[in-house]
């Protein structure tokens, strides 16, 4: 377990929130960093500032964590450099710093509009980068108390966006609605949905991305919840870590092999963790895999089923090295 409380001294805005605190760079050294500073890792990005320096938390493989202060920089529209390491595209997607993925939300504002009820678009999709400058954005919700059918289309819809034109490619439908899900690329042609909040919901859904269609798969998590978060690991597998449910939040860890649909238990997290997802620059994905087989989870937060405004903030990371109960 890594104490990250120091990083918590400033007071966090609603962007950043409590969760996206950790960048992994491409030679798998983590570099956890305080939520405020979010906002400034996006701007340099987009080259509405200048490089600055930052503290960070450093766990370089085989070794153990140091405070440093790094440089921030941009080496390229897709690349950021954080003192010596890299932080490729596929990192900054998932932590919500690229640029395009403003441009997402810019679009995402504009539908809906013209209702006296709805102003503020389409909320808690999952947005992924298939290929360049390429999107999938899948389901979400509009909060409309009484949708129309137009409207339930939407929150079942599967887009394929350029942010570069500012086009849509192609829209479809999702087997279901889905929103406060998390979508995961298993290769260029194929997508999983993991979750969402309607209850009706299947648990995972794979979408292909050649033919615009979708299929559900039957199978489903022994343990109840929302609100996780997961990730694939390099044989394919997709592993659910936390989340909430009921009873309050949840330690679970389960791994799906999505070949055969086999659902193994791994033994709990240390600490209880559930996430916010689906809003304005939400990080959906607090946990990556490693290359020797172990896995990074920070942040989120324990709720209290009876209190849920006084939900408890993880102030920490885990090292999570699977073993099979």
């Amino acid at each position: 377990m890594l104490d990250l409380a120091s990083l918590y001294t400033i007071p966090v805005s609603s962007d950043s929130l409590m969760d996206g605190n950790f960048a992994r760079a491409t030679d798998d050294t983590i570099l956890f960093f305080s939520p405020h500073l979010r906002p400034l890792l996006r701007e340099i990005l987009a080259g509405e500032k200048d490089n600055q320096d930052g503290d960070f938390y450093v766990l370089e493989p085989g070794t153990g964590p140091v405070f440093r202060k790094l440089s921030i920089s941009r080496s390229s529209f897709y690349n950021l450099q954080i003192g010596t390491w890299s932080i490729d595209l596929r990192e900054l997607d998932r932590l919500v710093l690229s640029p395009e993925i403003a441009k997402i939300y810019q679009y995402q504002e504009t539908r809906c509009r013209g209702r006296a009820d709805y102003e503020r678009g389409v909320s808690s999709s999952s947005i992924l980068r298939i290929k360049n400058s390429v999107f999938l954005i899948t389901g979400g919700g509009t909060n409309v108390v009484t949708p129309t059918p137009e409207i339930q289309r939407i929150e079942s819809s599967a887009i394929l966006y350029d942010a570069s034109t500012g086009t849509v490619i192609k829209t479809f439908q999702l087997k279901m609605p889905r929103r406060r899900h998390i979508s995961l690329l298993i290769n260029p042609q194929k997508v999983l949905l993991v979750g969402g909040s309607m209850e009706t919901c299947p648990f995972l859904e794979i979408i292909d991305i050649e033919h615009t269609t979708s299929s559900n798969l039957q199978t489903q998590p022994r343990c109840d919840r929302n609100m996780f978060t997961a990730c694939l690991d390099k044989t394919g597998a997709c592993w659910i870590f936390g989340g909430a449910n009921k009873t309050g939040t949840v330690s679970a860890v389960e791994k799906i092999n999505l070949s055969n649909g086999k659902v193994s238990r791994f033994p709990d997290l240390s600490v209880p963790r559930s996430y916010n997802a689906g809003g304005l620059f939400n990080v959906n994905i607090n946990v990556v895999p490693l290359k020797n087989g172990t896995f990074i989870i920070s942040s989120g937060s324990q709720i209290n089923p009876k209190f849920q405004p006084q939900s408890r903030p993880n102030f920490n990371a885990e090292l999570y090295r699977p073993t099979l109960k």
